[in-house]
């Protein structure tokens, strides 16, 4: 058997050439040294997000929110669709959306974007949570949609869809 050059054998992509090297795709670091983390069989973006979806587990249980979905994808005007990392359906049959972040440095151009567009076009509140690593705690921002607090009414519990 002859091997294969320049070819990773774990997950068979080509090595690229880097500033530290050569790397593959399953070698290759988040540009904010995010670590994908295994939650409850599920694997998330960072372990700030699964931290969080352990968090909305926790009210869960508790009977604070009647359920949530995980990496709901939203239309913000006509030629921009945004994935937020969490839906969550309150007890009081008003929903809102979350987006995880590690530090302030982790938000880019995208959430910049994202930002002005949801108070423009989407209709439910959206709740940035941002956690400091120093304080060792959450931050949080409120942006309102347009039309402020929205009743979700459609969703049952159990269910996979809002």
């Amino acid at each position: 058997m002859v091997k294969r050059r320049n070819i990773c054998d774990k997950c068979d992509s080509p090595y690229e050439f880097t500033g530290a090297g050569l790397r593959c795709q399953c070698t290759k670091r988040n540009k904010y040294n995010a670590k994908r983390t295994l939650y409850d069989g599920v694997t998330y973006d960072s372990m700030i997000e699964a931290a969080y979806a352990e968090s909305l587990d926790m009210e869960l249980r508790d009977g604070k929110i009647r359920g949530w979905i995980r990496q709901a994808k939203f239309r913000l005007g006509p030629d921009f669709a945004t994935r937020v990392d969490f839906l969550v359906f309150g007890v009081d049959r008003l929903c809102h959306v979350v987006e995880v972040k590690g530090s302030k440095k982790t938000e880019g151009k995208r959430l910049k974007d994202v930002r002005r567009l949801w108070v423009k076009y989407a209709w439910l509140p959206m709740k940035i949570a941002m956690y400091d690593y120093r304080m060792k705690s959450w931050s949080t921002e409120w942006l309102t949609g347009k039309d402020g607090d929205r009743q979700c009414l459609t969703y049952q519990p159990g269910s996979t869809s809002a």
